[in-house]
């Protein structure tokens, strides 16, 4: 099959389909992506100030952590620092967890 014969192929196949690739169908039930912020176990709060910069704040009180106020310039810097303190987070929430039932685990004789 020559190269044209393929993408011609392919345009047809294509039209078939009626659509050009992931998330090109927006006829999904729930349009709402959800957030990377979705762990209940961490309040992440991220909003602009008055002084044009963005702010942050992040609170786990299962593990009584508070990274207080923070300020950045632009947005990117807010929301890396956000997301790497709530996976932190949420790694270590999740780590003592699955201690917890190992321990359980080992003391009702299951492995």
């Amino acid at each position: 099959m020559s190269n044209h014969n393929k993408k011609a192929n392919n345009r047809s196949i294509r039209r078939i389909i009626g659509e050009d690739g992931i998330g090109s169908n927006y006829k999904t039930i729930d349009t709402m992506p959800i957030s990377f912020f979705h762990d209940d176990r961490v309040d992440v709060e991220m909003f602009p100030n008055g002084l044009g910069d963005t702010a942050v704040q992040i609170t786990c009180p299962d593990l009584n952590y508070n990274s207080g106020l923070r300020s950045f310039g632009d947005e990117a810097q807010a929301e890396l620092f956000a997301r790497n303190q709530y996976s932190s987070l949420v790694g270590r929430l999740d780590s003592i967890v699955e201690a917890v039932i190992l321990k359980l685990l080992d003391h009702t004789g299951r492995d």
